[in-house]
């Protein structure tokens, strides 16, 4: 049976680490975007986050992190930035961010619609 997700054993226990179409590959490095999101949760000004690949010309994806602040809160990227770089490796730190108070967006059974992210990241990238 096929799932599509990537996973690894540990103690004889199976742990589920990401989808497969979601895994960043980042100059050869395997970034799993859920560590990377959790991570982000315990910074005490993040609401969620979303992390995903987005096209470089150099390292085949960077990463980019869609973080959402309670409304009327803020963070600033250099904050997140230093939270990450104390808790992950540092390929696996975000190099593109936005910052927003509007929630990400959801299908019916609430799970993030990255690929809706990932269309506005594109959106981005042409328009710069």
């Amino acid at each position: 049976m096929k799932t599509g997700d990537i996973g690894h054993f540990e103690d004889e226990l199976l742990y589920i680490n990401t989808r497969a179409r979601d895994l960043i590959l980042r100059n050869a490095e395997n970034v799993y975007p859920v560590e990377v999101e959790h991570c982000l949760e315990t910074h005490r000004a993040v609401v969620e986050a979303a992390v995903f690949g987005v096209p470089h010309s150099d390292w085949g994806e960077e990463v980019k992190a869609v973080v959402v602040v309670a409304a009327g809160g803020s963070v600033e990227v250099d904050a997140l930035h230093a939270h990450c770089s104390a808790r992950l490796a540092a390929f696996k730190v975000p190099t593109a961010w936005q910052i927003q108070a509007q929630p990400l967006p959801r299908n019916a059974a609430g799970k993030v619609l990255k690929n809706v992210l990932r269309g506005d990241a594109d959106m981005r990238l042409v328009e710069e």
